[in-house]
């Protein structure tokens, strides 16, 4: 018996150390994977930013656009509203002269003057 532990006193060293070896190759194995997985996660971060960066860059375009599109929009909306004062000059002039009212017919000439020398102008 005294033998047995004494065999068993001298085997456990060295076993320790063989359990602690196949610790630390597995801890080894496990980092390299995690660092394999750590790039492949920053790979794809970097990715994605571009592609987000891309798609920024593509809304900030079209944002433009559009606003330039509502300006012109706008402008031939302010166009078009003085050339239909300038059309609705003219036929209350035409109305007027047809009903033989000639102070009405003078207000709406000088009316569709004014109005149409502003349509001339915009168009």
């Amino acid at each position: 018996m005294l033998i047995l532990v004494a065999s068993l006193s001298a085997i456990y060293p060295t076993c320790r150390a063989e359990h602690t070896r196949r610790q630390l190759s597995q801890a080894r194995t496990d980092l390299h994977n995690v660092n394999q997985t750590l790039a492949a996660a920053r790979q794809e971060l970097t990715s994605q930013r571009t592609a987000h960066d891309k798609l920024q860059a593509d809304l900030d375009a079209a944002k433009s656009a559009l606003n330039d599109a509502k300006r012109s929009a706008d402008f031939q909306g302010s166009q078009l509203t003085i050339i239909k004062r300038c059309l609705n000059d003219i036929r209350d002039f035409d109305n007027a002269t047809a009903r033989g009212d000639q102070n009405a017919a003078r207000a709406a000439a000088a009316s569709a003057n004014q109005t149409c020398t502003e349509a001339e102008a915009v168009l």
